[in-house]
Formats: structure tokens, C-alpha cells, sequence
């Protein structure tokens, strides 16, 4: 996997992972334009960091980035039936 240019001994983050982040920032601002608020997809940004940019064990890979893309995919489907506008 490409990583981008800024690495560090803390951070280092490929292409999909920063792809993962930017979809839960973007899904944490459609759901903040709701009348009602989903506190599971306004968290979601949260998640991204402890998984993507700050890891605790192993640096995620290939695999945790569609399981996460899946799971991304889930919520925006839960936001659009379960949130309309």
C-alpha cells in the first residue's frame, strides 16, 4: 500500500486508511444536519482515529480497511432509513 509523505515513528497512514477517516468525518457532518441526531454516526470520526491514526497493537491493513468501509456503508444505510431529513 502507498503511504503518504508524512510518517512518523507514531504515525503513518496509507491511502485507504485516510479514505476511511475522511468517509466518517463525512458521514459525522450529514448526520449533524439532521433534525434528528444519530449519535452512533456523529461518533463515527472517533472510531476512525482510534482504528486508523492512533492504533494501540498492530497497524491495520487491506482487511480492516473494507471491513470498515463495509461497516461505514451499514450506517449511512441505517442514517438514510432510520434518520430521514
Amino acid at each position: 500500500m502507498p503511504v503518504l509523505p508524512l510518517q512518523t515513528p507514531f504515525l503513518s497512514l496509507s491511502l485507504g486508511d485516510l479514505g476511511c477517516v475522511l468517509a466518517s468525518v463525512a458521514i459525522a457532518v450529514i448526520a449533524s444536519g439532521r433534525k434528528k441526531k444519530d449519535i452512533v454516526s456523529l461518533c463515527v470520526p472517533l472510531f476512525a482515529l482510534f482504528i486508523f491514526i492512533f492504533p494501540l497493537e498492530a497497524k491495520p491493513g487491506l482487511a480492516m480497511d473494507l471491513i470498515y468501509a463495509a461497516t461505514l456503508t451499514a450506517l449511512v444505510i441505517r442514517l438514510e432509513k432510520y434518520f430521514p431529513e
